[in-house]
């Protein structure tokens, strides 16, 4: 008799689990991510980009380009083209966005200069940021509840 109490209350733990698991609202993610880029001038540039999901933007994802850095050379007339592309794995929806980055001190007065939100519908999504000269590719991932 004890044994049977003892799994059906096991059981009943284990159900209302599941359910307050699958009633939780959707918690928010996010992921930040770097490109390292020679540019047209004599520097070598950083553009990082955060990824994040929010319940109040359902089945899409937040990019939110940074203020670009220097990271050797002099600032002067250094620029390059940035390609942000993103892939939903789980329903093959793409998409891409270039924009002409300038890393230069007070390229832009605020800390993201830009952003916007694409939408991805749910799923899992690959991210990658790439530079019209040699860089090395930053990429993440993140899932869209």
């Amino acid at each position: 008799m004890h044994r049977t109490v003892t799994r059906v209350a096991l059981t009943l733990v284990a159900s209302a689990a599941t359910l307050f698991a699958l009633a939780a609202p959707a918690q928010a993610a996010r992921t930040t991510f770097s490109t390292t880029t020679l540019t047209s001038g004599p520097c070598v540039g950083r553009q990082d980009i955060t990824a994040s999901t929010s319940p109040e933007y359902p089945d899409s994802v937040g990019f939110a380009w940074h203020m670009p850095t220097v990271v050797s050379g002099l600032p002067i007339a250094c620029s390059a083209r940035m390609t942000l592309r993103w892939h939903n794995t789980t329903t093959g929806a793409s998409g891409a966005d270039s924009f002409d980055i300038s890393f230069a001190p007070n390229s832009c007065d605020v800390m993201i200069c830009i952003a916007y939100t694409a939408k991805t519908g749910p799923g899992r999504i690959t991210a990658e940021l790439t530079s019209n000269r040699p860089h090395q590719a930053g990429k993440t991932e993140i899932t869209v509840p």
